[in-house]
């Protein structure tokens, strides 16, 4: 889990846990714990997501178990490079990023920057869910229509206009860039898909 496709993840705060503790709970399946503020895994070369900004169209798909919920429980978080700037952190484009959840026990996805409903985010409260238990999240951007699924089943879904951002350079697990807004918990089985995942596939 130390690197994404190939690439190297640097890790602040962050080890993997013992053994059968993956999402399975199977004999070697181990997970990414973040284990104190500030923590994260930064992959700094993350040209990658290029291929999903090509279509417009990306699934990111993850187990998440927390341990606490904090107001900055940032899990993905993208941006693109220096060279193309934004108006978001860093004076950025966000490619995307999510949180699970909030303090507010909200789910946020953003893409495209942050952080209009109309342009860039879908939001919905979950409040009283059992955060403490393994659950598989998946966050889905088939053009404008956005949707987010927990455990097989649709969450919530709508539409954000922005197309996702070209010339994507940095990827943060577990936080965002600068380790500012980190999550409390364990995470497991990230994947990314330059493609928008059908109910099916989800399910499946």
């Amino acid at each position: 889990f130390d690197h994404v496709f190939g690439y190297q993840g640097d890790l602040v705060n962050a080890k993997y846990t013992e053994d059968k503790g993956g999402h399975t709970g199977e004999a070697g399946d181990r997970a990414m714990d973040f284990l104190v503020t500030p923590a994260g895994m930064l992959v700094q070369d993350a040209e990658f997501l290029d291929i999903a900004s090509g279509i417009n169209k990306v699934t990111i798909s993850v187990w998440v178990k927390n341990h606490a919920i904090l107001p900055n429980a940032t899990v993905f978080f993208a941006l693109t490079s220096t060279d193309n700037p934004g108006t978001d952190m860093e004076g950025r484009t966000r490619f995307a990023s999510f949180h699970i959840p909030w303090g507010n026990e909200n789910i946020y996805f953003d893409t495209a920057g942050c952080c209009s409903t109309a342009t860039h985010r879908i939001v919905k409260n979950n409040s009283g869910f059992s955060w403490d238990e393994w659950h598989h999240y998946v966050f889905v951007k088939d053009e404008n229509h956005k949707s987010i699924w927990i455990d097989g089943e649709l969450f919530h879904e709508g539409d954000n206009t922005l197309p996702l951002p070209r010339d994507n350079d940095l990827l943060a697990v577990g936080s965002d860039i600068v380790l500012g807004r980190s999550f409390s918990g364990i995470v497991d089985d990230l994947a990314i898909f330059a493609s928008a995942l059908t109910e099916e596939q989800i399910i499946g």
